[in-house]
């Protein structure tokens, strides 16, 4: 995501490279969210838990910003990276928390054990 510094109402030299960058930005979230989504949506058949993180994931991908934003409207696509940024941030979030869930449920696991073989 550029800046748009300088920039006069989406006009002057970089305009055309902002404005591609973001919308391309905003078609890469969007498919990088409906990844996440797929993958949520298998951890939850494979796991039959993570419910939670697959419907938020499927909530994002109709309002996600490429749908309705542009870069030839407006700011130049800044609106679309920046909102497209955040949802991307908060799929990986969401993996982030299921790593860190999944880690301490192992370490706990392996604590139990040790004990109950000592």
């Amino acid at each position: 995501m550029l800046g748009f510094e300088g920039l006069l109402a989406c006009s002057g030299p970089g305009t055309q490279e902002l404005m591609v960058i973001n919308d391309r930005f905003g078609t890469v979230s969007l498919v990088g969210c409906i990844l996440f989504t797929l993958f949520f949506a298998y951890l939850f058949v494979k796991e039959k838990k993570w419910l939670w993180m697959a419907i938020v994931s499927v909530i994002l991908i109709p309002i996600h910003p490429r749908f309705y934003r542009d870069s030839i409207h407006g700011d130049c696509g800044n609106i679309l990276a920046e909102v497209s940024f955040l949802f991307l941030g908060i799929n990986i979030a969401m993996i982030i928390m299921k790593w860190v869930k999944d880690s301490k449920q192992a370490s706990a696991a392996a604590i139990v054990e040790e004990v109950t073989n000592a």
